[in-house]
């Protein structure tokens, strides 16, 4: 009798392994199929902006196919009945974005600044979300990785475990002391105690609440929304395809390719510099994803972004400047 239980026992652990190990190679399969369309609606749409010029990028001249193929990244969701909120959100920021293109005067110019970047890196989201639940539905959580819900990753920085790792706080302070380091003093807000955004003079306190905030909100969904997509997704992925060494390299390979056009056509006489200081921050990123979760990556990259675009308009807002707003578009942000 013993024996006959015993070997029922030893049967229905077979069985479950086996069951376990099938598990796994059809989700390697179909995560590595939504990688690739994922990664392909990615490159589809910033490669169209290789054949814009500097003028395109400078007063957001982004065509309806950028949006069209950007969009691609919720069919996956939309498949299985999800996602729709987040399109929804998607379209409503891009047809804000439309509806204050031409109007060059503040603030609309300043809204039509910020409402380009939901209407794009939503959309990023889309890919990490779809990933995720590809991933619980056939593995499901482990000690090694964990699921995260969007606004887990909006409000990163605000847990208190996050806060104090290295890699979190060390973003923040490299970011001021780079602006620090490289940016003139001479139109600072507190030298000339004027504020401007672009070439308008503000008052300083409607002028710092309104670029702070505004800051924030733009910089917690671009750190998110790319952490969610280039390591959520991408590095995620390639570290169970080949080796860590490998998954840094191919993510920091695409995190440039992605960058490049921007740096290219808006930033041309830096764009080795940029080049480079992606590279070295796409590293940075992925090394505090491997280390401590997708969490405290979102919140290093946020408060990078964050702490260097206010610094740099702490140091230079004091005069009238066409790169006195949102900072998304300054090189020392990602």
């Amino acid at each position: 009798m013993k024996k006959s239980l015993l070997f029922i026992w030893l049967v229905c652990i077979a069985a479950s392994d086996s069951y376990a190990q099938g598990d796994s190679l059809i989700f390697h399969r179909k995560a590595d199929k939504l990688l690739a369309y994922s990664v392909a609606a990615n490159v589809a749409t910033l490669g169209q902006t290789l054949f814009y010029n500097e003028e395109n990028f400078q007063l957001r001249n982004f065509s309806p196919a950028f949006f069209l193929t950007n969009s691609l990244q919720h069919l996956p969701n939309l498949s299985r009945g999800k996602g729709f909120g987040l399109l929804g959100l998607q379209a409503a920021a891009t047809t804000g974005f439309y509806v204050t293109k031409n109007t060059q005067t503040d603030p609309p110019n300043f809204y039509n600044r910020m409402l380009f970047v939901p209407a794009y890196n939503l959309s990023l989201f889309a890919s990490y979300t779809a990933y995720r639940d590809l991933r619980l539905r056939h593995l499901g959580a482990s000690d090694s990785w964990q699921p995260y819900k969007v606004h887990e990753l909006l409000l990163a920085p605000y847990h208190k475990e996050t806060i104090k790792n290295p890699f979190v706080w060390g973003s923040a302070l490299g970011a001021i002391g780079i602006n620090l380091l490289f940016s003139n003093s001479g139109h600072s807000v507190f030298r000339s105690g004027k504020t401007f955004i672009g070439t308008k003079e503000f008052r300083p306190l409607a002028a710092l609440p309104l670029m702070i905030g505004a800051n924030l909100l733009v910089h917690s969904l671009v750190g998110a929304s790319e952490e969610a997509h280039y390591r959520g997704v991408f590095f995620e992925q390639m570290q169970r395809n080949a080796s860590t060494g490998w998954a840094h390299a191919f993510d920091i390979l695409y995190f440039i390719a992605s960058h490049f056009p921007q740096h290219y056509i808006a930033d041309r006489e830096n764009v080795l510099g940029n080049t480079l200081r992606t590279a070295a921050f796409s590293f940075l990123m992925s090394a505090s994803y491997r280390h401590s979760g997708l969490r405290t990556s979102s919140a290093a990259h946020m408060l990078f972004n964050f702490c260097s675009s206010t610094t740099y308009y702490l140091l230079n807002g004091g005069a009238a400047n066409d790169n006195n707003y949102i900072g998304f578009n300054i090189q020392k942000t990602f």
